[in-house]
């Protein structure tokens, strides 16, 4: 599986993206967009390469919630954490954007170094949680295979049993179901 390595910078203000993107160029590759139109089409054909999204709350023709709300109803970038960056800082506006989703709401100005561990701790976590979930689904498979291998061993003797088979079903949806919990 590709490692994610993306950052999807959206502000309308080319000083901001700017700032953002210097504290963050070292560790992964940015790509800013000026609009919110603009990242929902980057979003859209590129979605399997972000690693998180920092987004402006307040921007001409789509602010951020409404942005954040395409991303919902389209079930775009699911997972990936987005992160606002505003100066906006009522609370409706904020209670919104956290019902949508978002993993935490950076106040400007910000200091440097404390934004940048904020994000990083939180696509840290994203990325042990995606590692954990792929895992969880080579077990599934694995153990889809163990059970065909086992059915069609059982099958070629003569005593074999159709209850057998059953049976193995019933293990196997038990399996699964545990493994789906932990995903």
């Amino acid at each position: 599986m590709e490692k994610k390595n993306t950052l999807l910078i959206v502000d309308d203000l080319e000083m901001n993206r700017a700032i953002l993107s210097n504290i963050f160029k070292k560790k992964y590759e940015i790509v800013e967009v000026a609009s919110g139109i603009e990242a929902l089409e980057y979003i859209r054909e590129n979605s399997n390469k972000i690693v998180s999204i920092l987004l402006d709350l307040v921007m001409p023709e789509m602010n951020g919630i409404e942005v954040l709300k395409m991303m919902k109803s389209e079930q775009l970038a699911e997972g990936v954490p987005v992160f606002i960056i505003t100066a906006d800082n009522s609370e409706e506006v904020m209670y919104e954007a956290y019902e949508l989703g978002v993993k935490d709401i950076i106040e400007k100005p910000f200091v440097p170094y404390f934004l940048r561990k904020r994000i990083e701790n939180v696509i840290e976590l994203y990325e042990i949680k995606e590692e954990q979930r792929q895992m969880i689904t080579d077990r599934i498979e694995s153990i889809e295979h163990l059970c065909q291998d086992f059915i069609k061993l059982l099958s070629k003797n003569d005593s074999y049993d159709k209850k057998i088979e059953k049976d193995i079903e019933i293990i196997k949806e038990n399996i699964f179901k545990i493994l789906d919990s932990l995903a």
